[in-house]
């Protein structure tokens, strides 16, 4: 899975064929050219990943998987319109292929298209075998969010939330939406929940909390966050905006004595 700042896109994983032992060799170049092609899609590497899967394309057409991936790979080298074409040849083959169509509509509500996207979320909501519907709600969130409806934008995160309480994204928005609202109360819970057991690892939120408490002037939790942050996030970009973010809170400290 591949997260955005806004969207939630899903790439399938594993081989495309479903009847390994009675492969043909053309089969067995479409599988080879899927499971590089996505390899390389999780790793970041759009450029070869797209190769790979146009060849996996290219032998087997008409796998809805294959066609998936390939509209991320696009979606990734900022071609929306050929993300959108694949995505929607992957649902065309199989209207059941439920993360197809959620990439679809996350396409379409990145391009601006929300009628289009939210008929496609709309049509997730009611397969009753999808067992990620928090992803649904939670994309129904970010729409409703861009549409600056935040009432239902909270109301559809909940539900995301109620369906799997571990997932970060959710909480992260959640922090966002309530801070904007000033209810800092509810930012700094959601804030704190997008941060700990499965989200701790997640430097965003983890930026945004120190920020929120900073602001709110509970300095000493804002400083072990930081020492804590120092320890676990170690990319250079990281590391620059921990360094911000001691800065802005030595700042306050200052002003405020």
């Amino acid at each position: 899975m591949k997260i955005l700042s806004l969207l939630i896109l899903s790439v399938v994983l594993g081989c495309s064929s479903n009847q390994k032992e009675t492969r043909s060799p053309t089969e067995k170049k479409a599988d080879l050219h899927f499971t590089q092609g996505t390899k390389e899609l999780i790793r970041g590497e759009y450029h070869h990943a797209l190769k790979n899967l146009l060849l996996s394309a290219k032998y087997r057409p008409e796998d809805s998987k294959t066609q998936n991936n390939l509209g991320m790979a696009y979606f990734y080298r900022k071609s929306p319109s050929n993300a959108i074409n694949h995505l929607q040849k992957a649902v065309n083959i199989d209207p059941e292929n439920q993360d197809a169509r959620l990439n679809l509509g996350s396409v379409y509500m990145n391009q601006g298209m929300y009628k289009k996207a939210k008929e496609e979320f709309d049509l997730i909501l009611k397969s009753l075998v999808y067992d990620q519907q928090y992803k649904t709600h939670y994309n129904l969130g970010i729409l409703a969010f861009r549409q600056n409806n935040m009432n239902l934008a909270i109301k559809e995160l909940r539900q995301s939330l109620g369906i799997n309480e571990n997932y970060c994204p959710s909480h992260a928005k959640l922090g966002e939406i309530y801070n904007r609202l000033k209810n800092y109360k509810a930012s700094l819970k959601y804030y704190l929940s997008g941060t700990e057991g499965v989200c701790y690892s997640l430097f965003p939120p983890t930026k945004e909390l120190i920020i929120l408490l900073t602001r709110l002037g509970m300095y000493k939790r804002a400083e072990l966050k930081i020492s804590d942050a120092k320890d676990r996030f170690t990319k250079e970009d990281e590391k620059e905006e921990l360094k911000k973010l001691q800065k802005y809170l030595e700042l306050k400290i200052r002003r405020s004595i």
